[in-house]
């Protein structure tokens, strides 16, 4: 079958850096335009997600239109602007596979009649009616101007109160660091990832929003709950001394990046060109040598 350049993106871009598919989009076929007001939209699609109300309120310009309803559930619609950003979702999502976090899935869909967008990405919500769902502010731990060991010790008392003993969250929130560290993932903010919770314990919410990544190689990474400087001695000298910083550091490293883009591409039914392919090899070559340097143990 003929390779199509997909439709709907940034055009502007190099040449060089595109992608095509072979396998047809999910066609959305129908919508369902159900609801009379803005604010009828936000109190639903917020019991649907679990995010606070609040949140979704103040946002609700921004994001209410990007959620529809398709055989009684909901698909979150997105569409980045370029051919990397497209990509960086699909392979963030095999990222956080392979580090053994909880993600949306991606699929890539296309427009039905009458209806405002083109070639886009769609992943059906995660809210699972088991947990409650809290943001980073819902934890209320104070975080800022703490140096890592202090964040450690915050989150290791979270562990402890939620009767977490063997640091599962924890250890959930260094694999995200670490991943993100990887792909230089620039947009880990408060409102960028959630935790779950029930009866026996908190854990991290399935992860979602990759395509601010493999922009540039790492160098400082931060999210609300860590800090990664690699100019900073302190912080270099934790992680190297650190079990379960090095076990995922090792991880990092052990990253094969052109089978993840082979899975991803195969999965997904495309074929991204070798200008962009070359990103994510150079990108892997210098985030690795930038890791090992400054934080994996001797």
């Amino acid at each position: 079958m003929e390779s199509k350049i997909i439709k709907g993106l940034n055009l502007s871009e190099d040449n060089m850096i595109n992608i095509s598919f072979y396998k047809e989009p999910i066609t959305i076929s129908e919508m369902q335009p159900i609801y009379e007001s803005d604010k009828q939209k936000v109190e639903l699609i917020s019991m649907e997600t679990g995010i606070p109300i609040t949140y979704i309120s103040n946002n609700a310009l921004n994001y209410i239109r990007n959620w529809i309803k398709i055989d009684n559930k909901w698909f979150f619609i997105k569409k980045p602007n370029s051919y990397l950003k497209f990509f960086n979702e699909l392979l963030g999502q095999e990222i956080s596979n392979y580090f053994e976090l909880e993600s949306v899935s991606y699929k890539i869909a296309k427009k039905f009649e009458d209806c405002c967008f083109d070639t886009c990405l769609m992943s059906e919500n995660f809210f699972d009616n088991n947990y409650r769902y809290l943001t980073f502010d819902d934890l209320k731990i104070d975080t800022s101007n703490k140096k890592l060991s202090e964040r450690l010790d915050l989150i290791k008392q979270l562990c402890q109160k939620n009767n977490d003993k063997e640091y599962l969250l924890l250890q959930d929130i260094i694999k995200m660091s670490i991943r993100d560290l990887y792909s230089n993932m620039e947009d880990r903010h408060q409102r960028n990832f959630f935790f779950k919770k029930d009866d026996k314990e908190i854990r991290l919410a399935p992860l979602f929003d990759y395509e601010l990544s493999f922009m540039m190689p790492p160098t400082i990474y931060r999210n609300p709950l860590l800090n990664l400087d690699i100019h900073d001695n302190n912080t270099s000298n934790l992680i190297k001394n650190d079990d379960m910083f090095q076990e995922y550091i090792n991880k990092l490293m052990d990253i094969n990046i052109e089978k993840l883009l082979e899975i991803t591409q195969e999965k997904n039914g495309i074929n991204i060109s070798d200008g962009l392919r070359e990103i994510f090899i150079n990108h892997d070559r210098n985030a690795k040598n930038i890791v090992k340097t400054f934080y994996l143990r001797k």
